[in-house]
């Protein structure tokens, strides 16, 4: 240890090589974080059974990135204080593999599932010191003396409290805080939690083969099942319905201007696997360019129609603030509506890029999130003006923070991706919207309801980033989905304007 080194650092050292409990071993290292380069990676998975305060260690650490789920691998680099990565796998099992250099230094991190490697690799000047563990390894070295401080790992999967490995030396870690106290409990949950998805799994498997007729798959006769569902639910019927019309009508003044749109979200998917709307889906959403907005207001301006575009700042707490734009009849008392999402061209799909976003849209939330909404019972306001900026003043305050962050958010006028709009209502950070332009153009078309409309060129890889791969299962949430209750005056509403507007289209 370098005589540069004040005592109360070079004791902070020793405690940190020293200790076997990682609870304690986070702790320390947090006072060592403006000392030292600090690295963190993954090897399999980082743990399920981790406890909640050590992941908030991590995270307060400076990896705030780090997350414990199953097989999302991270890379994290701390060098005195500065966070210089902080990566995380936006899907299960996708490595985390970065060079860099630091002080003259060559530092590389590779963090691998099983099934794509199985190692951790944190290597300084080309020496490996990663101690290549099942879950979190962690890496602490002394730059400016160039010599190696600590290399341990971390695993829950042995043992409930976790096995802490230095060297040779495994030991089986047996603190815990008053925070953890359900742990134990939260832990077999878990295990009780994984064995009901595997029996689900096999159910399903067993059933899906035994409903095949002649030579179908069990693929084939899943797409059959859900392509026979229908609405069973007469409110929600009439509901649909109405929306299904308001499609229609802003199809027809797309088409006629020559504006691209194209199905999305749970539309696409009811297009792709019911040719209509998924049985318990309450909402309609369409995706178009955001510089084709101006063309498509003028377009329902000028036009001879019942359908109006109403679009408004959002206000719901962070960071669910945003700007919409919805598709309604003109009758103020009719609630059915279309929302549209826009895109912009940016230059690549890369995790940075989406991080970029992730905090652009944080920021933009938290800006809009300051300003009144419209109470929620304000009579005679239609509930998709709910949370709504009615203040001109606000609303041309929002207006010019929107612009502002429009012409710095690093899109493009052209470019070969396209990445959702960071003022609509974000997703999970796992759904990384980011499409190469070849996958949505040329568009094609598909039948939802009876029609034909726009959708993605390569419409089943554009579902498998916002879904997942396997879009014919029954979802978790299909009664608890709706966003709202359709009240039988909102019903007897809808009759009325599908009588009226019907033969239209």
């Amino acid at each position: 240890m370098s005589n540069q080194k004040n005592s109360a650092i070079m004791q902070q050292t020793e405690l940190l090589r020293n200790t076997t409990e990682m609870i304690e071993y986070l702790d320390i290292l947090k006072t060592l974080r403006s000392e030292y380069l600090i690295i963190l990676g993954v090897k399999d998975t980082p743990g399920r059974k981790m406890f909640p305060s050590m992941i908030r260690q991590i995270r307060e650490l400076g990896f705030s990135r780090f997350d414990n789920q199953m097989w999302y691998m991270y890379g994290g680099i701390i060098y005195k204080s500065e966070v210089l990565l902080d990566e995380s796998g936006m899907v299960p099992e996708m490595s985390v593999c970065r060079e860099c250099d630091i002080d003259g230094h060559r530092i590389e991190i590779v963090s691998e599932s099983y099934m794509k490697g199985n190692r951790s690799i944190i290597s300084i000047d080309g020496n490996n010191y990663s101690a290549d563990g099942i879950g979190v390894n962690i890496v602490v070295y002394d730059l400016d003396n160039n010599e190696l401080v600590d290399s341990v790992s971390y695993d829950t999967h042995r043992t409930f409290f976790g096995m802490f490995t230095r060297g040779e030396r495994t030991v089986e870690c047996k603190k815990i805080d008053t925070e953890n106290a359900l742990v134990q409990v939260l832990g077999k949950l878990d295990a009780l939690s994984q064995k009901i998805d595997l029996n689900n799994y096999k159910t399903n498997y067993v059933l899906w083969n035994n409903a095949r007729i002649d030579s179908e798959t069990s693929l084939d006769a899943r797409k059959r099942f859900f392509g026979s569902l229908q609405t069973e639910d007469q409110k929600m019927a009439v509901w649909q319905k109405s929306m299904t019309i308001l499609l229609a009508e802003l199809a027809r003044i797309c088409d006629e201007n020559n504006i691209d749109y194209w199905l999305d979200c749970g539309t696409l998917l009811g297009a792709v696997r019911h040719k209509g709307f998924i049985p318990w889906d309450d909402d309609m959403d369409i995706s178009m360019m955001r510089k084709d907005l101006p063309r498509l207001e003028k377009a329902i301006a000028e036009a001879d129609t019942f359908i109006r575009l109403n679009s408004f700042f959002s206000i719901r707490p962070a960071p669910h603030a945003a700007t919409l734009h919805k598709v309604q009849f003109k009758d103020p008392l009719a609630d059915p509506f279309v929302d549209i999402f826009f895109f912009d061209y940016c230059e690549n799909d890369s995790i940075e890029r989406w991080h970029k976003y992730m905090k652009d849209r944080e920021n933009y939330s938290s800006q809009v999130a300051k300003y009144e909404p419209i109470p929620n019972n304000d009579p005679g306001k239609s509930r998709s003006f709910w949370y709504a900026v009615t203040d001109q003043d606000h609303i041309n305050e929002l207006t010019s923070i929107s612009n502002k962050m429009l012409s710095s958010s690093e899109t493009i006028e052209n470019g070969e991706y396209i990445i959702v709009g960071f003022d609509k209502y974000p997703y999970s950070k796992d759904r990384k919207r980011i499409y190469r332009v070849s996958d949505v153009f040329p568009l094609k078309e598909l039948e939802f309801g009876g029609r034909l409309y726009k959708v993605p060129n390569n419409y089943e890889r554009y579902l498998d980033v916002f879904f997942g791969e396997d879009i014919y299962t029954l979802p978790n949430d299909m009664i608890i989905h709706q966003h709202f209750e359709i009240s039988q005056e909102m019903v007897d509403k809808c009759t009325e304007l599908i009588e009226k507007y019907s033969d239209k289209h």
